[in-house]
């Protein structure tokens, strides 16, 4: 794919649905500028965009079933007032493998983001996850958010997950957390109390995780009704 440069002060909304072409996306904002990202199911191994000024870009990104996948997301504030959104979801299974990098790195000044990934592990499934915030010295009064949540569904399953803050000025606000674990029989039990069978429990749990970074979409938006559709 050629790279996408979006116009100063327009809008762009892009959605992509089990494309195997393996190809690169690439995107360009100029300053005062808009993208939304739709991407289910992409064998694009990397997508990046570098943003000037006043760019309001949100990428939602979802890997379910894919064996053996890799991709890489990186997001560069070049300049000033941009806010950067990026939501990230898998679910592996039978023996997949599953490497994924998100990158956001603040050049600018008075920039935000936030990069939130959940993921879940089925069967003898593993899982390579690295998040990174980069935060320059020039950077000033940039605010940060990286969280990441891993539910290990499988005996064997394994994630190594690496969450990083790389910050070289003061005057910044930055955070982050990251969480793997496996369901609870408190919860299993509590579910189970209100007569659901611990299959319908799981798929609920799994739903909720994988659903819940993109709770601000409308119900009907063609993204959220797939994804919805495929979790089983």
């Amino acid at each position: 794919m050629n790279p996408v440069i979006v116009p100063q002060n327009e809008k762009l909304n892009l959605i992509i649905l089990d494309d195997q072409k393996d190809n690169k996306i690439q995107i360009q904002a100029e300053d005062d500028s808009g993208i939304k990202l739709f991407i289910l199911n992409s064998s694009a191994p990397s997508i990046t965009a570098r943003l000037k000024n006043n760019v309001e870009l949100e990428i939602n990104f979802a890997s379910l079933y894919q064996k053996n996948s890799k991709h890489e997301i990186k997001v560069t504030c070049l300049g000033n007032n941009s806010k950067t959104i990026i939501n990230t979801v898998f679910l592996t299974k039978t023996n997949e493998q599953q490497d994924l990098k998100i990158s956001n790195i603040f050049e600018g000044q008075n920039n935000t983001g936030s990069i939130t990934i959940n993921g879940i592990l089925e069967d003898q499934t593993r899982c390579s996850l690295e998040g990174r915030v980069v935060i320059k010295n020039t950077a000033i009064k940039t605010e940060s958010n990286l969280h990441e949540k891993i539910l290990l569904l499988g005996e064997k399953s394994v994630c190594n997950a690496k969450p990083i803050l790389q910050i070289d000025t003061d005057d910044v606000k930055a955070n982050h957390s990251a969480s793997t674990g496996r369901i609870s029989q408190e919860d299993l039990f509590y579910m189970r109390s209100r007569g659901l069978s611990e299959q319908e429990a799981e798929k609920l749990i799994k739903q909720g995780l994988l659903l819940a970074p993109f709770s601000h979409l409308d119900k009907n938006h063609k993204f959220f009704r797939q994804l919805e559709t495929r979790i089983l």
